[in-house]
């Protein structure tokens, strides 16, 4: 039996070739994504989108003097969960300081593990990672998880919100979309210093699609033709 919580059709392919399965003796049970105990938020990113103010919601307990809610905020690259950290950092009270960590790829593995296992501990409230916190990890009490930035994948995006919730109770998975990805993408004009070649070849391909759309004309012209005459002798 193999079980994976994002099996995408092209992993799925690789898993039958690598592990020489056949389609017609094996058996596929796809539950889906659905997570009914999560609710998922989407939320665009002003425009200064780096600044990571919009995360200040996250740190507004330890300004009541309560404790902070238990969140993993993903980032896109070691360089931001650094940076995302010291500012996390950098705005909460002293006595708060030690209940933030962070996780990336880079840091050694005694480190993560340290990271990891006081989250899981409740010795860590709020956890900034990477990927290298994502695939694999099994964390019962997870109610909060914030995507920063769009992420490169439906898959990661998965993996990522896939961590809050997982002992039933109900998450929120927040998604920060960075204002560029509401941009739309225009078509470049044509330059007037357009190449000779490029010219016949944009004639020909005309040429092609109306010798193409021609024959479809004459078969409606006959068709119609045809009807008229079958009418004409009906009324006879």
């Amino acid at each position: 039996m193999i079980a994976s919580a994002t099996l995408s059709p092209g992993t799925l392919e690789t898993v039958y070739s690598k592990l020489s399965f056949s389609k017609q003796t094996t058996f596929l049970l796809n539950l889906g994504n659905q997570r009914h105990n999560i609710t998922q938020i989407v939320c665009r990113l002003p425009a200064a989108a780096r600044s990571f103010d919009s995360l200040d919601f996250l740190l507004a307990p330890a300004f009541r003097g309560e404790p902070l809610e238990r969140a993993i905020v993903y980032v896109k690259t070691r360089e931001s969960a650094m940076r995302l950290w010291l500012s996390l950092s950098s705005k909460v009270p002293k006595e708060y300081i030690l209940r933030l960590g962070f996780c990336h790829a880079v840091r050694e593995d005694r480190d993560k593990r340290r990271v990891v296992r006081l989250f899981m501990e409740g010795e860590i409230d709020i956890v900034v990672a990477t990927d290298s916190m994502g695939m694999g990890m099994d964390i019962p009490r997870c109610p909060i998880t914030v995507q920063f930035m769009v992420p490169d994948s439906i898959s990661d995006y998965t993996q990522h919100f896939g961590r809050g919730g997982r002992n039933g109770d109900p998450s929120i998975s927040v998604l920060l979309v960075e204002p560029s990805v509401y941009q739309m993408i225009k078509k470049r004009k044509p330059t007037i210093k357009q190449s000779a070649s490029e010219s016949s070849q944009n004639a020909a391909s005309l040429m092609i699609k109306q010798e193409e759309v021609d024959p479809v004309i004459n078969l409606k012209r006959k068709h119609a033709e045809i009807m008229r005459n079958i009418r004409h002798k009906i009324i006879l």
